[in-house]
């Protein structure tokens, strides 16, 4: 909300036609206690340009055109405007329009403001004519609060309608209910709406030129930041969808880093076809839109079959875990385009959890190039070689991917370099490429990965939204107590300030809860997911997150021996389809990101943070310690009512305590 000393403007946008812009100018005159809400243009539905609300809470729609005595003359005549090739009286009558009944069942006074004036007896004739149907007249010249006064005195406060009202000239600023997450199963949803840095951020996005009342495309490269929670997917998504409305055929290419949240994204698509329009949107992960255009090579392999050919390639007989850490260290390889045995012995390995010292490298190395082999005898290919081969053919001028109009990025701090190579080459010269990323979760340490790729966003591309809404205040200074414990001040980091979750419910400060041995911690899970489920809540709302992935099987199977919930869904059942609403999710660590729900537990940070004692060298153990914290922090702040952490052991948790 921008303050002046009168009146109050709530996100004017920019580029308003000159007829809006008039209006809104000299409606800033009135007093203090005044509000004045700019609507959009129109996506095929006629609506006023703008909502008055006095201090009084009543409420007046105003749409502005031009007066000249012509234009005047021909509306009172009845001209038709579709035998006529004036854009004004286009605009006169939708305007008149728009004013006819913008609200069906809510008490409010309607105006129709004229830009420029008119000769007294034609502009006598006009208001007579639209006073007919309700609608007062005024010219921009002369706004004043009596008159307006006059307008509003047989009107009733409609403090429960603004929000309607609101909705009703700027549908694309709403966020309905069903996109805005739950806190409990007992509180109420509410129609709320786009923050003003949210809201300027979309209307920049698509902006409005001043001589048409439809949105024109700007092409380019744009960079949406900010803490979790503050509403940078829900953007991205409505400004995918509106994308749609204004120009036919498109389609945009919505991407993220694994199922899980594809499902959940093409959730809420589904929500905003209904609330913002019909769409063409189509959702992939990173991998899978790379295998859908390579059209011609072999099918990767699956994931048991690759997991037999790491196992041979490591020549042993190796243990899951041993099969386990391979396959993510062949995938980081190739992930961040790493060529050779020396680059691999010179590379930094950020956001691995294991150390590993040169001769271990060494060996790593000849494992790695077995593996490809076998795949190349096979003639095929994995997610990641595949991925890293598409660039190389990209880069060489090979291959061509399919062209874009426009691509959204989700979580983009996970974006592979490789992959940011290729999407260079996917979008159209004039397209759209929107990157949304919290690098502050970035625990596979790509945190900018465009950097790396040399994709260039300018600075004026780059937008960071501020205010978090997902979880409680005590959730989300929880979260930032304990990442602040543990890493050193970081300007970049999008930790959520005080002054930013002023708005936030105060929330229950999070539960650790100790256990005294490990093992012991699925137990108390499950206990817990019983009392939460047998007391009213839904098992969807409940969200599982083992921060060791060989927890997740025991644990699910447990939760589903438990007998008090309908089913239990883990993270690679998520990955097929949506959740049941009847079903608890159980998610690791990894796979979390970009979801949310009202109760978040978590298990395994004992296991997680150990692991940094594997650490024998300084820079590889703060690196790990970034990680980890990072890991842990997204973890906390997928909760938006309460956050329960299972701690085991004698040892003091390092979870910070509640102030209060």
């Amino acid at each position: 909300m921008t303050e002046y000393r009168m009146a109050k403007v709530h996100s004017t946008g920019t580029h308003l036609p000159v007829e809006i812009s008039k209006a809104v100018e000299a409606l800033m005159s009135l007093p203090d206690g005044w509000d004045i809400y700019v609507g959009w243009p129109e996506f095929g539905a006629v609506h006023p340009d703008l909502l008055v609300v006095s201090p009084e809470q009543k409420l007046l729609f105003v749409s502005a055109t031009g007066a000249s005595a012509d234009l005047l003359d021909a509306f009172v005549l009845g001209k038709p405007p579709e035998e006529s090739d004036s854009r004004a009286l286009k605009r006169l009558y939708r305007a008149v329009e728009s004013l006819r009944d913008p609200l069906p069942g809510i008490e409010a006074a309607r105006v129709l403001i004229l830009t420029n004036a008119a000769e007294d007896e034609v502009r006598f004739s006009f208001i007579q004519t639209i006073g007919a149907l309700g609608i007062g007249v005024l010219d921009v010249d002369r706004i004043d609060q009596p008159q307006l006064d006059e307008f509003c005195t047989s009107l009733l406060p409609a403090e429960g309608r603004i929000a309607d009202a609101r909705a009703c000239i700027a549908p694309q600023s709403t966020i309905v209910p069903a996109l805005v997450p739950a806190k409990a199963a007992s509180c109420p949803t509410r129609l709320r709406f786009l923050d003003t840095v949210q809201e300027d951020w979309l209307r920049a996005q698509l902006q409005v030129p001043e001589e048409v009342d439809q949105f024109a495309r700007t092409g380019g490269r744009y960079l949406l930041k900010g803490p979790a929670g503050c509403g940078k997917t829900l953007l991205l998504l409505i400004r995918a969808v509106l994308e749609c409305q204004v120009r036919s055929g498109v389609r945009p290419l919505v991407l993220t880093h694994n199922r899980p949240l594809v499902h959940d994204l093409e959730e809420r698509l589904r929500v905003l076809a209904q609330s913002h329009g019909q769409h063409l949107c189509e959702t992939r992960t990173f991998l899978s839109w790379c295998w859908e255009w390579s059209g011609g090579w072999s099918s990767p392999v699956v994931y048991g079959e690759r997991d037999g050919l790491i196992a041979r390639s490591i020549e042993s007989t190796p243990s899951a875990e041993a099969i386990r850490f391979h396959g993510e260290e062949y995938a980081y390889i190739q992930d961040n385009i790493i060529e050779s045995r020396e680059q691999y012995l010179e590379f930094r390995r950020q956001g691995r959890q294991r150390a590993l010292q040169p001769a271990q490298r060494e060996a790593v190395w000849e494992r790695f190039e077995r593996y490809k082999a076998a795949l190349h005898r096979l003639g095929r290919y994995d997610y990641p070689t595949l991925q890293l081969e598409l660039f190389k053919r990209v880069r060489a001028g090979e291959l061509q991917p399919e062209k874009r109009d426009m691509v959204v990025v989700d979580e983009g701090q996970f974006l592979p370099p490789s992959l940011v190579g290729v999407l260079r080459h996917a979008i159209d010269d004039e397209g759209v490429l929107v990157i949304a990323a919290d690098h502050t979760q970035g625990f596979l340490q790509r945190r900018r990965p465009w950097e790396r790729a040399e994709l260039e966003i300018p600075p004026k591309n780059q937008t960071r939204l501020t205010k978090p809404y997902r979880s409680t205040r005590a959730i989300l200074r929880f979260a930032r107590t304990f990442h602040e414990s543990r890493m050193a001040a970081d300007a970049e980091n999008e930790l959520p300030r005080d002054e930013d979750i002023v708005g936030n419910d105060d929330g229950v400060w999070p539960e650790v809860i100790r256990s005294d041995r490990l093992h012991h911690e699925e137990g108390k899970t499950v206990e817990l997911v019983q009392l939460l489920v047998t007391s009213g809540t839904q098992p969807s709302q409940i969200l599982v997150i083992p921060c060791d992935n060989r927890a997740v099987a025991p644990l699910v199977q447990s939760l589903q021996n438990a007998g008090q919930m309908a089913a239990c869904r883990w993270s690679a059942q998520l990955a097929r389809s949506a959740c049941d609403p009847r079903e608890v999710r159980v998610c690791t660590v990894d796979s979390a990101t970009g979801l949310e729900a009202p109760y978040v537990i978590v298990l395994g940070a004992r296991t997680l943070l150990e692991s940094e004692l594997d650490a024998r060298m300084a820079e590889e153990h703060r690196q790990m310690r970034q990680d980890n914290t990072a890991r842990l922090y997204m973890a906390f702040t997928r909760a938006g009512y309460r956050l329960s952490v299972i701690w085991s052991g004698e040892q003091t948790p390092p979870f910070p305590e509640d102030p209060s």
